[in-house]
Order: structure tokens, then sequence, then C-alpha cells
């Protein structure tokens, strides 16, 4: 079973990545077709980069700090789906989504994670009923 579940988050994995891939090259292609810059518009960019190097730096190590505690608690919530502890790798994926809310694919995690705990609770009341029904 858990050679299963691996194979399943593994696919599961695998998908996510080539879809963002995907969406990455379409958007990609589509700044390629229409993409041509006026000086002005230049001009206007360099304006903003330059006010925002200011900032950078201090903004840079906060976006460095959250994308290392979410990495952390990904890494640690898929760890833990590999070794079925399904229920605390689901309140790893929801805490990182704390973190970063907007990210799909921590979403997509859980609702498989709660996919599988729904069927083995399936399983189990299933068993209850057998063996209720057996006695009498």
């Amino acid at each position: 079973m858990k050679i299963h579940l691996f194979i399943i988050f593994s696919l599961f994995t695998f998908l996510c990545v080539a879809q963002q891939t995907d969406t990455l090259q379409n958007n990609e292609s589509s700044e390629g077709q229409n993409g041509v810059n006026t000086k002005s518009e230049v001009t206007g960019t360099k304006k903003v980069i330059d006010k925002k190097q200011g900032n950078s730096s201090q903004a840079s190590l906060q976006t460095q700090n959250i994308d290392g505690q979410f990495k952390t608690l990904i890494s640690e919530a898929e760890v833990l789906f590999i070794q079925n502890k399904l229920v605390e790798a689901k309140n790893k994926f929801e805490e990182a989504l704390t973190i970063k809310p907007s990210q799909k694919d921590v979403i997509s995690k859980i609702a498989v994670i709660d996919s599988i705990l729904n069927k083995e609770l399936d399983k189990k009341k299933q068993t209850k009923i057998d063996s209720l029904l057996s006695i009498a």
C-alpha cells in the first residue's frame, strides 16, 4: 500500500510540475508575440527598478525566509506522506498554506490525502458493519 501511495503521490507531483511548466511556456510565448517595448516603457521600468533597489535587500531576506519555511514544511509533509502518516502530512501541508495560501499544488495534495483518509474510513466502517452483521 505504501508503494502505491508513493507512486500516486509521485505521479501527482509530476503532473503538477508539468502543468506549471506549460503555463510558464505559454506566458513566455504570449509575451514574445506582443512584447515590443517602447523607449518610455523601458525607462519607466528602469525607474521603478531603481526605486525598489533600496528596499530590495530587506525584502529579499524576508522572501528567502518565507520560502525556506515553506519548503521545509512541504518537505516534511512529503516525508510523512510517504511514511503513510497521512493526518500529520495533511497538517504540515495546511501549515504551509498559512505561509503561501495560493499554492494550488499544496491544496491538491491535501485533497488527495482527504480522499485517501475517507476511503480508509469507509473501509473501517464497512468492516465494522460486516462484523456486526456476522454476529446477528
